[in-house]
């Protein structure tokens, strides 16, 4: 496989710049690579444009530039290696920029104590205006007299009385049945696919957990089940056969640009 060419700072190219490249010294036509790849020439043009967001995923991202790069005899490792760093850029740049926007020094920081002296002092007065009060006043609780102390207390046997009285009503025992009774799961789906090509596959749960993402090799069947509704992205959709328990499942209707999306309930 021919190598891939360095920048002046010894670090590869992006991945669409040597693609871009390669194809032109081959003498080779956007079209030429379209048809030999059954791509559209969109999509070829997004990848040497390093315009990676159209294909869904990395997985289809890896797929295509390997395919590009076994045509043009270009290691697609290394692409691949590119393609990453694009996809996944640095998070130090935006770490700087956040602490670019953050100011060095803050005026508010010497208004603070200002509010802390003045709390204090409103706290103080308050404090010192209560202590002049009648101490013969604080914390006096008017002192019950006899009679209202013999009426409460007979209140309360009365109280007593009638709950313990024949024919009162009691709190029903509450019943295991009045708990609320928890729904079965659906059953999984079961999607299978045949792959008659090479084809790039994707298979959401319910959950939003990934269930399936793969490079299906020619010649290779894969079966997998999960929590409906299922969200499935088929890349190469020609070269695949679909079938969600037991039913086949036409992918042409769902299909953009060689790429299918779709929800199986």
């Amino acid at each position: 496989m021919s190598e891939l060419p360095e920048s002046h700072n010894g670090s590869f190219e992006s991945a669409g710049a040597v693609l871009l490249g390669e194809r032109r010294r081959q003498s080779l036509s956007v079209g030429d690579v379209s048809r030999h790849l059954k791509l559209s020439v969109r999509q070829v043009e997004a990848l040497e444009n390093d315009d990676f967001e159209v294909f869904g995923g990395p997985v289809f991202v890896h797929g295509f530039l390997r395919n590009y790069a076994k045509l043009l005899g270009l290691d697609p490792g290394k692409l691949i290696e590119a393609a990453d760093r694009a996809l996944m850029p640095h998070e130090d740049s935006e770490a700087g920029v956040k602490s670019a926007a953050m100011p060095s020094d803050s005026p508010q920081k010497s208004v603070v104590p200002l509010f802390l002296i003045a709390a204090i002092l409103i706290v103080g007065v308050l404090g010192w205006m209560l202590t002049r009060e009648d101490p013969s006043q604080v914390g006096s609780v008017p002192a019950e007299t006899g009679s209202s102390a013999e009426r409460r207390v007979a209140n309360s046997q009365d109280e007593t009385a009638a709950l313990t009285e024949p024919g009162a009503e009691e709190m029903a025992p509450v019943s295991d049945d009045s708990l609320p009774v928890r729904t079965a799961d659906v059953a999984p789906g079961v999607m299978r696919l045949v792959f008659d090509e090479e084809s790039w596959v994707e298979v959401t749960d319910r959950n939003g957990e990934v269930i399936l993402s793969t490079l299906g090799e020619q010649g290779t069947n894969r079966t997998v089940s999960g929590q409906p509704p299922l969200i499935v992205v088929v890349g190469n959709t020609a070269g695949v056969r679909l079938s969600y328990n037991d039913r086949p499942v036409d992918l042409a209707p769902h299909t953009r640009a060689d790429v299918a999306r779709l929800t199986l309930e």
